[in-house]
C-alpha cells in the first residue's frame, strides 16, 4: 500500500482488468449525468452531501466507483467488492489509486467518464494538481468534430482529456503539451488506459512544437485572475487580468498552424470598453493571414468568480475560503473588472484576414458542424452586392416562428426559435418580422428585396440597403441559410 498515487509508477498488468471493471459497472457518463443532477451549479462544498447521500443508496456497482472516484466518499469494504474484485483491489492499492483506512476505502485520484474514455487525474483539491475533464473541457471537446484532421496539438493538454478525443476519433498524430511536469505522466496513464497514442511533452504554450505545424490546435488556458497575494496554481491562473495566457497563446498560434489548419480557443476574458476581444486578438497574432471568428457569451460577474475560484481552494468554506474570497473580488476592482465574457475564438490562416464576433446568450451546442457552417456563412456573407442578390437564402430547417400573445391582448410579439448552437430565441423586430414572413418559401436577395418594398409600399431602392444589411448578419448569426451552391 502506498500514500500517494504515482501515475508513471502505475502496474501496467492492471490497465486491462481496471478497464473491464470500469465497463462492466456501466461507470459511464449517463451515470455520471444523474449524480450532477442533484443540486446543479451549486459550489462542490454544498452540494457533494447530498450526491453522496444519494450514491449511498444505489445499489449499482456505478455508484460504487462514483463514490471513490468521482465525490471523495468512504466505502465499506463489503459494499467495494461488489464493484471489484479482492485481487483487482489489492493491485489497485499497491498502486495508490485506492488506500484503506479505518472507516473503509477510498480513492487515492479522480476518475472520470469522459466521450466513451476514462480519464484519471489528481484530485480535485490536491496542491497545484493536474485537471482532468470539466465543463469547458466538455465545450471544447464538441469542437473536435468526428474527423479532426490528422496532426493535433492540444496546448495545456492536462491529463489528456482533449488530446485523446482526438486520437480516439481518428487523428493520426496527436501531440499534447503541458507547462506543468506531471501532465505528462497523467496523459500517457490515460492513453495507456484507453489504448491508445499521444506525443507528450512539457514545456510553455507551443515552445515544444516550434518548427511543426497542426491541422488542428485546441486549447483551453487558464484564464482566472490571480491577484498578488494568491499562490499562482498551473491549471487555473491566467495573469493578473486573467487572460494574459491566452492572448500569449494566441500570438503563437500563426506559427503551428498548416496553411489549412484552425486553431479552437475557449477562455473567460474581462470586458474593456476601449479594447473589445476581436481587436486583442488581432493585436495579439498581429498576422493579416488569420481569420479570426469569435463566440461571445456573458461570463460570470466578478462577485461569483471570487465565490467560485475561492471554494476551488477552500472547499470547507471556513476561514481561508472568506480570505481568498474577498482578495479576489478586491483585486478584480482594482484591476476595473465589471463585467466578462466567455469566448470560443477559432482562428485559421486564410487571407484575407478578418473577424467576426458573434454574440450567443450560452455557448451550448456550437460544435464543430457550427462552426463550419459559419464560416461558409462569413463567405456567402462577404460577397460584393451584386453577387449577393443573386443569391438564394432562406429559413433554416429547423427553425420555428412563434407568435406570443399578451393575455389583455395589448400586445403580441414574433419569436424565431433555433437551435442553442444558432442562438436560440430572438425577439424579431416589425422590420424583421415582415422580412422572415417573405422567406417562408427561399429567394433570392433580389426578389426578397422587392417583395419587402411591396409590402411596405415603399420603393426597392429605398429598402434594398436595409434589406441587405439584414441578409448578411442573418447569415452569419444562423438566422438565415444560403442555398448549397453558394460559397
Amino acid at each position: 500500500m502506498v500514500d500517494s498515487f504515482d501515475p508513471d509508477g502505475f502496474d501496467e498488468a492492471l490497465l486491462g482488468p481496471w478497464r473491464s471493471a470500469l465497463r462492466d459497472a456501466s461507470f459511464d457518463e449517463a451515470f455520471m449525468a444523474e449524480c450532477e443532477a442533484i443540486a446543479p451549479r451549486m459550489l462542490d462544498a454544498i452540494r457533494l452531501p447530498l450526491v453522496r447521500g444519494w450514491l449511498r443508496e444505489q445499489a449499482r456497482p456505478a455508484a460504487v466507483l462514483a463514490r471513490l472516484w468521482a465525490y471523495g466518499d468512504t466505502v465499506p469494504s463489503d459494499v467495494l467488492h461488489t464493484a471489484l474484485d479482492p485481487a483487482l483491489t489489492q493491485g489497485l492499492a499497491r498502486t495508490g489509486a485506492l488506500r484503506e483506512t479505518t472507516e473503509g476505502w477510498r480513492g487515492g485520484l479522480r476518475l472520470m467518464p469522459f466521450l466513451d474514455l476514462f480519464i484519471a487525474s489528481d484530485e480535485m483539491h490536491a496542491e497545484d494538481p493536474v485537471m482532468g475533464p470539466g465543463a469547458t473541457t466538455q465545450q471544447l471537446a464538441r469542437m473536435i468534430g468526428s474527423t479532426p484532421g490528422p496532426r493535433v496539438l492540444d496546448v495545456g493538454c492536462g491529463a489528456g482529456s482533449l488530446a485523446l478525443v482526438a486520437a480516439a476519433r481518428g487523428a493520426t498524430e496527436v501531440v499534447g503539451v503541458d507547462l506543468h511536469p506531471r501532465a505528462a505522466s497523467w496523459s500517457r496513464l490515460n492513453a495507456a488506459l484507453n489504448e491508445l497514442a499521444l506525443e507528450l511533452h512539457t514545456g510553455d504554450l507551443t515552445a515544444p512544437v516550434q518548427g511543426r505545424q497542426f491541422d488542428l490546435v485546441l486549447a483551453q488556458p487558464p484564464f482566472v485572475l490571480k491577484p498578488p497575494d494568491i499562490e499562482a496554481t498551473t491549471y487555473l491562473h491566467g495573469g493578473a487580468m486573467g487572460d494574459e495566457l491566452a492572448l500569449r497563446l494566441v500570438g503563437e498560434l500563426p506559427s503551428v498552424l498548416a496553411p489549412e489548419g484552425e486553431a479552437r480557443i475557449l477562455f473567460d476574458s474581462p470586458v474593456r470598453q476601449d479594447a473589445p476581444l476581436w481587436r486583442r486578438l488581432q493585436d495579439a497574432h498581429a498576422d493579416d493571414d488569420v481569420q479570426q471568428l469569435v463566440f461571445v457569451t456573458p461570463g460570470n460577474s466578478p462577485d461569483l468568480q471570487a465565490i467560485g475560484y475561492a471554494a476551488n481552494s477552500h472547499p470547507e468554506l471556513g476561514p481561508a475560503y472568506a480570505e481568498a474570497a474577498w482578495r479576489y473580488r478586491a483585486h478584480s476592482s482594482a484591476q476595473g473588472i465589471e463585467r466578462c465574457e466567455h469566448a470560443l475564438a477559432v482562428l485559421r490562416r486564410q487571407t484575407p484576414g478578418l473577424s467576426v464576433t458573434i454574440e450567443r446568450p450560452s455557448l451550448a451546442g456550437i460544435d464543430a458542424q457550427i462552426v463550419a457552417q459559419t464560416w461558409r456563412a462569413v463567405a456567402t456573407a462577404s460577397q460584393p452586392e451584386p453577387k449577393l442578390r443573386t443569391t438564394t437564402v432562406g429559413m433554416p430547417a429547423d427553425a420555428w416562428l412563434v407568435q406570443e400573445q399578451a393575455l389583455d391582448g395589448s400586445e403580441a410579439r414574433l419569436i424565431l426559435r433555433l437551435p442553442p448552437g444558432r442562438g436560440g430565441d430572438q425577439e424579431l423586430s416589425d422590420a424583421a418580422a415582415l422580412l422572415v414572413e417573405q422567406l417562408r418559401e427561399p429567394k433570392t436577395v433580389a426578389t426578397l428585396i422587392e417583395r419587402y418594398a411591396s409590402a411596405c409600399e415603399l420603393p426597392a431602392s429605398d429598402v434594398g440597403p436595409g434589406v441587405i444589411d439584414f441578409v448578411r448578419q442573418s447569415l452569419v448569426a444562423g438566422r438565415l441559410v444560403a442555398s448549397p451552391d453558394a460559397p
